[in-house]
């Protein structure tokens, strides 16, 4: 299964701000690291366009 999600930060141009994006991030990656078990594991992709997306389907 396939689980979207997306992050639409139009800017990140303060450091408190990128800091806090960079903490989702980090516990996104961990969040799908415990997810990934059995035949079909869960994964976690940083996209930046809809291509992006597509390539990992």
């Amino acid at each position: 299964m396939k689980y979207p999600n997306s992050e639409d930060t139009p800017c990140l141009s303060s450091v408190s701000t990128w800091d806090r994006e960079s903490a989702k991030i980090a516990c996104g990656e961990a969040h799908f690291k415990a997810l990934q078990t059995g035949d079909n594991p869960a994964k976690f992709v940083r996209a930046r366009n809809l291509n992006d997306v597509i390539s990992h389907l």
